[in-house]
């Protein structure tokens, strides 16, 4: 089939050349206009992203502010713990020292006591119950020795 309009060399009256020259002209400004709108985008998005990164930052040195002062005031607080664990432990051996000398002197004068009433009643009974409280005197003292 033949072309409708024999080449001419010319479009609406303009020759080929300066059409093209023209259309490339305008195809690079509007390809010049894209690239700039992509550049300002992109540099937009970089400046976004900076200003994200700088408050990721922030961010992140506020929050070893607060581990640090967590792990100081922690560090304080299980000073002070141990301290008051101490003390109790000493209050602790204290009492049970005290206990232990009061109940040694009360077992001694119950031994004490029972024998000298076996002694006078001479009663199988009260020789028994002297026998158990001289007993009860050793197995304090023995459990004494070993825990010292």
């Amino acid at each position: 089939m033949a072309d409708p309009v024999p080449d001419s060399g010319k479009t609406w009256g303009i020759p080929n050349a300066l059409w093209n020259a023209v259309m490339i002209g305008v195809m690079t400004a509007v390809l010049g206009y894209f690239q700039t709108q992509t550049r300002d985008a992109v540099d937009k998005k970089g400046e976004e992203a900076a200003v994200a990164a700088e408050q990721a930052r922030s961010k992140a040195a506020e929050a070893a502010t607060a581990v640090r002062q967590v792990k100081t005031t922690l560090s304080a607080a299980n000073k002070s713990q141990d301290t008051k664990l101490d003390n109790i432990a000493t209050t602790t051996d204290a009492s049970h020292m005290l206990l232990n000398g009061n109940m040694e002197t009360q077992l001694k004068l119950n031994a004490v006591a029972m024998r000298r009433i076996a002694q006078l009643t001479n009663n199988p009974v009260d020789a028994e119950a002297a026998e158990l409280a001289e007993k009860a005197l050793a197995d304090h003292l023995a459990t004494k020795a070993e825990q010292k």
